[in-house]
């Protein structure tokens, strides 16, 4: 090896197999009930908890709601612009439900 430090390249005994990459296309989708919905509601006064049921009402991504500005909220009309989507079809107006227009207006 260099620099006479070792004699032996011992990455050489290393055996990496080559692995393919699986991606399941069935991923089992987990919809909240009715009874985890109402517990939900029960800690909206918590952000976390908040974002949460944005998320359940207006049914986007996390990364879409990341990525939501303000000037992309259209609160007199109850609507926003999603403008960044993974697809180009994922662009367009999200109507926002009265019970979840308390957590996007902004003091």
């Amino acid at each position: 090896m260099s620099n006479d430090l070792c004699d032996r390249n011992y990455a050489d005994y290393i055996n990496i197999k080559k692995y393919k990459r699986v991606i399941s296309v069935d991923k089992e989708k987990v919809i909240f009930t009715k009874e985890e919905i109402s517990l939900l509601w029960e800690y909206k006064e918590d952000p976390y908890y908040q974002i949460i049921l944005i998320l359940n009402y207006t049914g986007i991504r996390i990364g879409e709601l990341i990525s939501l500005k303000k000037e992309n909220l259209r609160l007199n009309e109850q609507y926003f612009v999603i403008v960044k989507s993974k697809t180009q079809n994922g662009i367009r107006k999200v109507p926002i439900a009265d019970k979840i227009m308390p957590f996007l207006k902004f003091g």
